[in-house]
């Protein structure tokens, strides 16, 4: 199995080197493509360092050297892509060995899958970091799903999000390259949450099997300029997941089966029960107020049976997807 590693780099000149040769280790790296986003520290110099150093590496920017973000990054670097699978690393973070064994062992068993997903850990680089991911992401040490889902039971898996079946990184997954014709690229006006929107997208239109689900095969580095893991206002949080859910069922428009376009909407409705109201975070009683007025202005809800599901404790929630 050959794989391109696609790394954006912006800002990320301290930590590069480690993610890059983490990548190169791997047997199965036949490429590492870097896309150089217009950084403004010396990112860029690193960057030719090591493509002077590993003749695996290619270098990429945008045509005007600007900044454009990670989405546009990626796409750039799908493009540039040779090989049959594509795997996505961050600037920051960096592989484990053997990160593509229990991969490769399951793609080559099964032609039919178009990609596998599995843990990644948390490095993190000081106590500050590791308090703030405490606050925004709780205390769990693994980005994993918590059982193995069937490809065909994916999307509805995540979209309801049932029973805290937890969640996959794209550090953590492997992927044909192909699959991206079905799904498209990466979403430009979802500077952040764009992860969670393609993974959406690739268990809709794919078949996803789980790897590794409780050892890590990447590590994320949790630091002090991560955007991911910066402390938000709950409303802002709020903004950002109707984007993603809207931005999702707009593609379902032309992607989705009618029943995954239902699931969508159940997939936005579940945020929408998580608006803060009065500028804090979401409780019971919010939630339920949610509901209520969701019900209010729009009647027919009462007639989705995923509008009732909502009003039962996720942690009591025991169908099975």
């Amino acid at each position: 199995m050959e794989v391109s590693v696609i790394i954006p780099v912006y800002n990320a000149a301290p930590y590069l080197r480690q993610s890059v040769e983490s990548a190169i280790a791997q047997p199965e790296t036949a490429e590492v493509i870097i896309v150089e986003d217009g950084s403004t520290d010396n990112s860029f110099v690193v960057c030719q360092q090591l493509a002077g150093e590993f003749p695996t590496i290619q270098l990429f920017q945008h045509p005007d050297r600007a900044n454009h973000g990670l989405p546009l990054s990626r796409n750039l670097a799908i493009e540039k892509a040779s090989t049959p699978y594509i795997a996505f690393l961050d600037a920051d973070d960096y592989f484990l060995p053997n990160r593509f064994g229990t991969a490769r062992q399951l793609l080559e068993a099964d032609p039919t899958l178009d990609g596998v997903y599995e843990a990644i850990g948390t490095h993190f680089q000081n106590d500050a970091a590791r308090h703030r991911w405490k606050i925004t992401r709780g205390s769990r040490p693994l980005t994993t799903m918590t059982r193995r889902i069937p490809p065909e039971r994916l999307f509805e898996a995540l979209t309801l999000q049932r029973k805290g079946i937890g969640k996959f990184s794209m550090i953590g997954m492997v992927v044909k390259r192909k699959l991206f014709k079905r799904t498209g690229y990466f979403d430009p006006h979802l500077l952040l949450a764009q992860d969670t929107a393609m993974t959406i997208k690739m268990a809709a239109v794919g078949r996803l099997a789980a790897g590794q689900l409780d050892v890590p095969v990447a590590m994320r580095r949790v630091h002090d300029t991560n955007r991911s893991s910066q402390v938000r206002h709950p409303h802002e949080i709020y903004q950002l997941r109707m984007l993603v859910a809207n931005t999702l069922l707009t593609w379902g428009q032309e992607h989705a089966t009618i029943q995954q376009r239902r699931l969508l909407h159940a997939y936005r409705l579940r945020i929408q029960k998580e608006r803060p109201l009065w500028g804090k975070p979401p409780t019971r009683t919010t939630r339920l107020v949610n509901m209520l007025l969701l019900a209010l202005h729009r009647p027919s809800l009462l007639l989705n049976h995923y509008y009732w599901w909502e009003f039962i404790p996720k942690s009591t929630q025991v169908k099975q997807v």
